[in-house]
Order: structure tokens, then C-alpha cells, then sequence
């Protein structure tokens, strides 16, 4: 948009189709469009090496486990949730407020693989790059990596989605086992797998590209006919750094 890169997506669900233009006509505005052109590539030269397929194939970078299985150390609680650890699990109980498990190491660039369980319908997800100096998690001040699952397809920004950033496909969660979510982040670059499958993918604003704490949110439910706590669990919390 405007030159700036904003968004990529990964699409194995359609083939050859047209193009449309679209006009909101619940409000009546008016839209002009000029200037279309479109060019059919033929053959399509990979220039750049995946983010993920670099990351993965590093070797000279050591795996740092950031939960050790047993205790909470290494992390700190920040909200009304209650946070405990079970047999190598991270449950948390949201309360009616909410909160989360902030990392007190910082990463900008790095690869976190981790795995989390959860009801349908109770939200959850891991923010990236919080300001270390800030005791609040925003989506303003850090990247929001969603877990957050509700009614479906109309949901604007489900598991797997970077919120208000970049959408994921909908249904990539088993609710009645383990997940899996890699997250990859480069500079202003960041990609988002769930499951083996890659959810989003996304360039965000300068301000964004900082180095920043890891947290597990334990959220409520907020949507006006589904409100109320949540129960979510995490394990193996591990990051190779790239900084």
C-alpha cells in the first residue's frame, strides 16, 4: 500500500479466479478506482529464503528453555490471573480480569516454539516484544500472536492471527489435545505457525521492530454473549535468539 509491504498470506485453498471490486453498499459510500493493471507471472524466482526455513535450519544457535518444568522461575505475573505449575504444565485461571506471565528475558529477533491446550472459545495468546521498562501489555506496545477462537469463520482475528495485523485461517486448533505454535521474528518481520501450518504472516510498523519480553496471556472471554474466565495451559516454552 502507498509502496509500503504490509501483509503476505499463504493460499493452498484456490486456484484460477477473478478479480472484484468491491463497493459497501450498506452505507452508500462512493469509490473510485484508476489506473488497474495486472501482469500474469509465469514463472515465479525465489529471491529470498523463507524466515521459518532459516530459523529451523540454524545450527549454530542453542535452544534456551524458558520453563523449566517445575516453578515459575524466570517469569513474572502481571493482572489478577492465577498462575501455578502442574506436573511440567503452566495453568492459568483468568479470573474475571485476566492477566499475564511476563518473561524477563527480552528477544527481538528469534524463533519461540511452544505448546498450549485450551477450551473452545477461552482466550488466550503470547505477546511478543512488550517494553521492558512498561508493566502494562498492550497491542499498542507489543505484538499480539492470538489464541483466541469464537464463533467461528466471523471471527476477525482467530488462533493463529498477529491481532488487528494479520488473519489466520479459521479451525487450526484441536481442542481436545496439545497445539502447537512456532513464532518466528525478524526485524519488522513476523510469521506465525499453528500446528505445523503456517497461520499469518506479517510486516509491522518501526515500532514494533524492539527488542521485548515473551508473555502468556490469560484472558476473558469478551465477546457480550460469551463473557467470562478462562482456563489455559502451556508447556515447553523454548527460544532460539537471533539477537
Amino acid at each position: 500500500i502507498n509502496g509500503t509491504r504490509v501483509a503476505i498470506t499463504n493460499d493452498d485453498q484456490f486456484g484460477n479466479g477473478k478479480i472484484a471490486l468491491m463497493v459497501p453498499t450498506a452505507t452508500g459510500a462512493a469509490v473510485q478506482y484508476r489506473n488497474m493493471k495486472v501482469q500474469e507471472l509465469i514463472t515465479v524466482q525465489v529471491v529470498e529464503e523463507l524466515l521459518e526455513n532459516k530459523y529451523r535450519s540454524d545450527a549454530t544457535r542453542e535452544w534456551q528453555s524458558l520453563f523449566d518444568g517445575n516453578s515459575l522461575t524466570g517469569w513474572n505475573p502481571v493482572g489478577d490471573g492465577s498462575w501455578e505449575v502442574l506436573e511440567g504444565v503452566i495453568h492459568v485461571y483468568s479470573g474475571d480480569v485476566g492477566g499475564f506471565l511476563v518473561s524477563e528475558s527480552a528477544f527481538r529477533n528469534f524463533y519461540l516454539k511452544t505448546q498450549f491446550k485450551i477450551i473452545k472459545e477461552d482466550n488466550s495468546g503470547i505477546f511478543i516484544r512488550k517494553s521492558p521498562d512498561s508493566l502494562a501489555v498492550t497491542i499498542t506496545d507489543a505484538i499480539e500472536c492470538n489464541i483466541y477462537d469464537h464463533n467461528g469463520p466471523s471471527h476477525a482475528y482467530s488462533t493463529g492471527s498477529v491481532a488487528t495485523h494479520a488473519r489466520a485461517w479459521s479451525g487450526m486448533v484441536d481442542y481436545q489435545d496439545w497445539n502447537e505454535m512456532e513464532i518466528f521474528a525478524e526485524d519488522d518481520h513476523i510469521v506465525m505457525f499453528v500446528n505445523g501450518r503456517k497461520s499469518s504472516e506479517v510486516y509491522l510498523p518501526e515500532r514494533f521492530n524492539k527488542a521485548g519480553n515473551i508473555c502468556l496471556q490469560g484472558g476473558i472471554k469478551v465477546f457480550a454473549e460469551d463473557q467470562g474466565p478462562s482456563d489455559i495451559y502451556f508447556k515447553e516454552v523454548s527460544v532460539k535468539s537471533f539477537d
